[in-house]
Order: C-alpha cells, then structure tokens, then sequence
C-alpha cells in the first residue's frame, strides 16, 4: 500500500512539473521584418533588447507589438533597430 501510495505522489508530481513547463508556440516573425537579422534579440524582454542595442551605439523602436504593426514615420535611421514584440518579448527584428 505503501508503496502504491509513493509511486502515485511521484507520477503526480512529475506530471505537474511537465505540465508546467509548457511553453506556447513561439509567434512567426511578421511580414516586412527580417527574420536574420539581430536574431541575438530574439527571446529578450524590450528592456533587455534596448539595453543591447544601446550599449552598441544604437536605438529601439517597437514597429509591431502583440500581432499588430504599429504606425511608423518614414525616416530611416542607420543605427536604429525595429522590434516585433509578443508579451514584451523580441520575436525579429529589421534595420531602420
């Protein structure tokens, strides 16, 4: 009984711990971004991104957040680095 009783408390947690660890699919990068380019952005938060980025001499700007694209002005900036966003996370990026 005993032994009945440990095995099921261990598959039990086991399944939890599975179940928790589930990640949702990871959005696709959106149409008119890069999907190579910084992709050293990809998985970091807009803080972390922005850090990164600053640090390297440039600058951020979110051109998509949760599967909507942003209104943009047209002027292009060599050092700066549009991001596409899902949940305060980088999914690609383009130059601009």
């Amino acid at each position: 009984m005993r032994k009945t009783l440990s095995a099921l408390i261990i598959v039990s947690v086991l399944f939890i711990a599975g179940c928790s660890t589930h990640q949702p699919p990871t959005p696709e990068c959106p149409e008119g971004f890069d999907p190579t380019f910084r992709t050293e952005l990809n998985g970091l938060t807009l803080i972390e991104a922005t850090q990164k980025v600053e640090r390297d001499g440039g600058e951020v700007r979110v051109a998509y957040n949760n599967g909507e694209h942003l209104a943009l002005e047209d002027d292009l900036r060599a050092n700066r680095v549009n991001l596409a966003l899902d949940h305060n996370l980088v999914i690609c990026s383009f130059p601009g």
